[in-house]
């Protein structure tokens, strides 16, 4: 009986669509893989970007050092004076000035990182990034000593 039924559905009556494949349902054509590349590129990082980076924390750099001295003697003149006082303000600004110029130099540290990121994903080489990265660890070192000498605090 259920032989009869599903027969029904197969009946070239035109009561029924029809099951088989139709023109537009058929495939043809050959596909072909694309040739694999043998050997990646070593790909070399943007010494420019490098050179911008290193140069954007020497400036900073240099305004930061030029500046502690001046800083320096305002809060050793600061200390033991009120909070309302003239000079201690003008020594809070002072600090306040070479946190802000320590800032600037560290902005070039993450760049240098986002390039040393980039390049590790792309398989480039980093030497030259981290060399770039260590002399800029090196100002912020210094930069942090001298914070914390004019604080009394760690500067990080």
């Amino acid at each position: 009986m259920a032989g009869l039924v599903i027969s029904g559905c197969a009946a070239p009556d035109g009561r029924y669509p029809s099951l088989a494949v139709r023109d537009a349902e058929r495939v043809s054509g050959e596909f072909t893989p694309q040739a694999q590349p043998t050997g990646l590129p070593v790909v070399q990082p943007d010494s420019g970007r490098i050179d911008t980076a290193i140069a954007s924390a020497k400036q900073a750099n240099i305004k930061f050092l030029s500046q502690s001295d001046e800083v320096s003697a305002l809060v050793a003149t600061s200390r033991g004076t009120g909070q309302e006082s003239d000079v201690r303000a003008r020594a809070l600004v002072g600090v306040a000035s070479l946190t802000s110029l320590r800032g600037q130099t560290a902005s070039a540290l993450s760049q240098l990182d986002a390039l040393e990121a980039q390049a590790a994903t792309s398989f480039a080489e980093t030497g030259a990034i981290r060399d770039a990265q260590a002399t800029v660890v090196r100002m912020l070192s210094a930069q942090d000593q001298i914070l914390e000498t004019l604080t009394g605090e760690d500067a990080r």
